[in-house]
Parts: structure tokens; sequence; C-alpha cells
């Protein structure tokens, strides 16, 4: 696939098939190959992807069903399942974040490399982190769209000490963003690529020529 067809492919698909996934050795591939094109800075990478496949569904099923923010109380787990059991039913991926569920999700963790331990500059530091990631993620969506696959961005979540998963674990802080890989599911409402305010993009105003 083009460079351009991937991009336009790319879009944050909310649901996927749970039943229907990539091989894990395709899986495997396409990230050794980000990791080989990607930038990092000095080659230093202060980060790592902790990668769940469709064999944690249990423990995707906890993160999703934390993801709910509403004002529910968490103790009483049963209707928060009772709606994520609806959304999956009837395709819709509101309230919860059911973008969460897919086959392979990934997370990206902010980790310090043995190898330079980091900056005095804590901040410095942190701004470098996830901008090589953001780098990693993007080319390993580009490389999923170009074998069929789709993806999905999220970094909505809570952290809820009462409802642990294993996925974020004790160390809610480290987690930078995740990034979901599967096959996109049709849902109750189509998937929009740009939202528009008044008819304009609302990002436009990031460019700014001198």
């Amino acid at each position: 696939m083009e460079t351009l067809a991937c991009l336009q492919q790319r879009t944050n698909h909310r649901l996927f098939h749970l039943d229907k996934y990539p091989p894990k050795k395709e899986v495997r591939d396409i990230l050794d190959t980000g990791l080989d094109l990607a930038p990092i800075k000095c080659g230093v990478a202060h980060f790592r992807i902790d990668i769940w496949g469709p064999e944690y569904k249990e423990e995707k099923t906890r993160l999703c069903i934390s993801s709910l923010d509403d004002g529910t109380p968490f103790t009483d787990i049963r209707p928060i399942e009772e709606m994520l059991e609806d959304c999956i039913e009837g395709g819709y991926s509101y309230p919860l974040q059911v973008q969460l569920l897919a086959p392979y999700l990934l997370t990206f963790h902010r980790e310090e490399d043995p190898r330079k331990p980091y900056s005095e500059d804590y901040e410095e530091s942190f701004v470098n982190n996830v901008a090589q990631a953001g780098s990693l993620a993007i080319i390993i969506s580009m490389l999923a769209n170009d074998r069929g696959w789709h993806s999905a961005f999220n970094n909505c979540w809570q952290y809820i000490p009462d409802y642990k998963n294993e996925i974020i674990g004790d160390h809610p802080e480290s987690v930078m963003f995740m990034l979901g890989l599967g096959y996109k599911r049709e849902g109750a409402y189509p998937t929009r690529r740009d939202k528009t305010v008044n008819g304009i993009k609302p990002h436009k105003h990031v460019l700014q020529w001198k």
C-alpha cells in the first residue's frame, strides 16, 4: 500500500473483532520493523512497550470497565459489566472506551534505560520519551494499515485502586498512552475521521507559516 493510502486509512477505530485477529508472528514482525525504522534519540529508548495479546481478554475487560468516567461508583461492578456487554453486542463505542479491548493492546510506559540514566531535567527527558514513543507508535500503525489491519490510540482510562488490572498495574504514572491493533468492526455509528466545528477542522490553527 502506498504511504498516503496508509495514512488515509489510519483513524481511531473504536470497535474491533474480538474473535478474529492477526497472527502473533506478524504482529511481532511489524513491531520489530517499527523499532528499526523509528527515530530514537542517541539510540536510547527511555520507554518500554507491553504487548497484551488476545489471551488477556479478562484484564482488558477490567481496564475497559475502569474507563467509565460518569460518576458511577465502582462499589457494584455488575451494572458496568452489563453496560459493556450491551456496547459489544450492539456495536456502541460509548460510554466505555471499548477500543481498549483490541486483540493486541500496546501500552507505552516511561522506563529508564539502564545504559543511560535520565537527565537531571526530568521534564525535558519526559518530552523526549513521549516524542520518540509517539513516532514509533505512528510507524507501527502505518505498518499495520499496510497489512490491512486497523489501529486505535487511547489515553482515556482511570486508575481505580479498588479495581486494579495487570495492564496498568500499580504505577499508572508510567503509562504514556496505548495503541490497539486488530481488525475493525462496524458499529452502530460510522467512524468519523475528522471532527469539525462549524465546518472547520479544529486542528488547522497549528500551522503558522513564517
